[in-house]
């Protein structure tokens, strides 16, 4: 159990020290937004753009873990979507918005972190494969959704349209596209500048995990009920087990990518999720739900990595 701790306790931590920074003024509400700006646009993009440039890009074009954490990602979803439209009796916009909750992670922020300390460098290419299911397949999918509800009277290619510049202009997905670009091409920056995007990669898990102690700082348990408990719940408990069950089903990559699939899908959801679910005016319950997330997460992922 201390091998477990040492890998969950310090990600814990370092979220602490940025939760109880802000609590106490230490930075300010300006800061860590700023901190999450360049972490998302800068930090997380050169990590990126950095493991899958200096791999052979066949060695990234992993069907098997895309597939299996595909289908169980939307096996999560369809469950949480499903039940909230016909048991709750909730709107379009709505359900899909707390399915999203259900199967989107926090990858880059806490899994990548977690997944590095489990599994080694191999974490860099999962954590990027992870990211092109939840950027190209969830998130289309859910605002897809929620948009057809929100803009009932535009034509359906204006849907389209907003939901794929919201996709192009993602700083993460650019990284992984130019990541792969440099791997097909065989290139590699020049010496400086490669140095340069080395700086901004290694600060990425530091300021990411400090970022969201900010952002929990920020947020209030003020939307507790059977909704929040809808979210965190699967979230934490259903779409774990949904990768697992896809991994016996489907044809599975190797047993590290498994664990890797495991640690992201056992993560808490997205920390920009309440950003995403207020055009809706759904941010209170997933304010919520993301604090309530990322705190239980902390008992379940040392849960999880106590099995491996």
């Amino acid at each position: 159990m201390l091998s477990v701790l040492s890998i969950t306790f310090p990600i814990f931590l370092l979220i602490a020290v940025g939760f109880v920074a802000a609590k106490t003024d230490i930075v300010t509400a300006g800061n860590i937004r700023g901190i999450g700006v360049f972490v998302i646009r800068l930090a997380l993009p050169a990590m990126l753009f950095r493991a899958l440039s200096q791999r052979p890009f066949m060695a990234l074009l992993d069907a098997r873990y895309l597939g299996v954490y595909a289908a169980g990602s939307l096996a999560a979803f369809a469950l949480v979507f499903f039940g909230a439209r016909l048991i709750g009796k909730r709107g379009l916009a709505d359900s899909a918005i707390m399915g999203l909750g259900s199967s989107t992670s926090n990858s880059g922020f806490i899994g990548y972190p977690i997944a590095a300390y489990a599994i080694g460098p191999d974490a860099l290419v999962a954590v990027s494969l992870t990211m092109l299911v939840e950027n190209l397949v969830m998130i289309p999918i859910a605002l897809g959704m929620a948009e057809s509800e929100a803009r009932a009277s535009e034509p359906l290619h204006k849907i389209l349209l907003f939901v794929l510049r919201r996709l192009t202009r993602n700083p993460m997905i650019l990284g992984i596209l130019a990541g792969c670009a440099a791997s097909i091409a065989g290139w590699l920056p020049p010496a400086p500048v490669q140095h340069a995007i080395d700086l901004l990669a290694d600060a990425s898990t530091a300021a990411a995990l400090f970022s969201i102690g900010g952002v929990l700082a920020g947020l209030r348990l003020t939307s507790i009920g059977w909704d929040t408990a809808a979210i965190v719940g699967p979230k934490l408990f259903i779409h774990p087990l949904a990768i697992w069950a896809a991994c016996h089903i489907l044809p599975a990559p190797s047993p590290i990518y498994q664990k890797a699939m495991l640690v992201f899908a056992a993560s808490p959801m997205l920390s920009v999720y309440a950003l995403i679910s207020q055009p809706y005016g759904l941010q209170k319950r997933s304010a919520a739900a993301l604090l309530g997330a990322t705190t239980l997460s902390f008992l379940t992922l040392t849960a999880l990595l106590a099995l491996f």
